[in-house]
């Protein structure tokens, strides 16, 4: 165990405390300063939240987690939060006959969360790309 000042390929200097063999912490030192971010720069780096797309019982659900920071944007914008599977939800009901007013809906939701800083998972599902492409 020792300590080691290293300056991560973010160009930014940390002091880290390194276990193991010599050989493992030199390693990882060279991969830091190659291609690491500090620890400020990570969280930086990191999405409000993450976005997944499914279905719930005929209607397009959306599923937030990761989100703590934006949680009360959410339930502004109508989310509740699921305990039970730790994330944050929204339904959307799919009818046929109002497919271009649900994509429009769905579109708008997606522009809101995207400004928010959340970053989808799945690139939104089949289900909802297939909707939006038509």
């Amino acid at each position: 165990m020792a300590k080691y000042t290293i300056r991560f390929s973010c160009g930014h200097e940390e002091e880290k405390q390194l276990f193991g063999p010599q050989k493992d912490r030199e390693r990882w030192i060279a991969w830091a300063e190659r291609e690491g971010v500090c620890s400020a720069c990570y969280r930086a780096q990191k999405p409000a939240g993450v976005l997944s797309v499914g279905s719930n019982g005929g209607a397009i659900e959306f599923r937030i987690r990761d989100c703590f920071a934006i949680k009360d944007s959410l339930r502004e914008r109508g989310y509740r939060w699921d305990g039970s599977r730790k994330i944050w939800t929204k339904s959307f009901g799919y009818d046929a006959a109002r497919k271009a007013e649900i994509r429009e809906q769905l579109l708008q939701e997606i522009q809101g969360l995207e400004a928010l800083g959340v970053q989808d998972e799945d690139h939104y599902g089949d289900t909802l790309r297939k909707l939006i492409q038509e």
